[in-house]
């Protein structure tokens, strides 16, 4: 898959384990605001943290067939940002 262009930086996976704890905090208290968290080695895109609550709201747009790249471009417009954490 590889790195976005423009995209987010990956957090390694050292860095991700030492912001975990801070990480699932940020998903459980600001659940609108918490932001997907790519991680990687070599801070290449290989996987992503997402909330709970945004994976379920993925599944039921998967589950009606919609793309979910248009969930994305749908959202950043309305705030939802890939930033770098």
């Amino acid at each position: 898959m590889g790195d976005v262009v423009g995209g987010p930086v990956a957090l390694s996976v050292r860095e991700a384990r030492a912001q975990l704890c801070q990480i699932l905090r940020d998903y459980r208290d600001r659940p609108d605001e918490a932001e997907p968290v790519y991680i990687g080695t070599h801070r290449h895109h290989e996987a992503v943290l997402i909330s709970a609550e945004l994976f379920h709201e993925l599944a039921k747009w998967a589950a009606r067939g919609r793309s979910m790249a248009w969930y994305f471009e749908e959202h950043q417009e309305a705030g939802f940002g890939l930033r770098e954490r």
